[in-house]
């Protein structure tokens, strides 16, 4: 019963933040990138092209990012947490890669040291799990970005 109350919690908070994100979607902190390959975020599997990526709340320490088809066909929500590291690359979006499956896995701003990870999906753990019988590893794909 209170695994249902979480959910539900959950599906409103992430249904309000939609809604607010549109507005923010906007701002200078946004990225944009041209993905060449169907990834699967938040839990959606979401074809290729280009995308806008945005944190819908900057100031919290548990952000979520709205990732947006630039058509408006596609749009989803994730919950991030905050990992330190060096934006050697500047802006970019690093992806898991299990055969021929891509998960969305980071994105990192230029002008932070603070990165965004994605906890790893029910489905993202089922293609590691998949994967560990064979001899292929998992590999990380990570695109470059513009910040818009």
């Amino acid at each position: 019963m209170k695994k249902q109350a979480y959910t539900m919690a959950g599906a409103l908070a992430f249904t309000i933040l939609f809604t607010v994100s549109t507005a923010r979607a906007q701002s200078a902190n946004q990225l944009v990138a041209n993905i060449p390959f169907e990834f699967s975020a938040g839990g959606q599997m979401l074809p290729s092209g280009q995308y806008a990526v945005s944190v819908t709340n900057p100031a919290s320490d548990q952000r979520v990012l709205h990732i947006r088809r630039l058509d408006g066909s596609k749009s989803t929500m994730l919950q991030v947490h905050s990992i330190n590291g060096i934006a050697k690359d500047g802006a970019r979006l690093v992806f898991h890669r299990y055969g021929e499956r891509y998960f969305l896995a980071q994105a990192w701003t230029a002008a932070e040291n603070i990165g965004m990870e994605a906890t790893r999906s029910r489905a993202e753990r089922a293609a590691g799990n998949e994967l560990a019988g064979n001899t292929r590893k998992v590999e990380t794909v990570a695109l470059t970005v513009k910040k818009n």
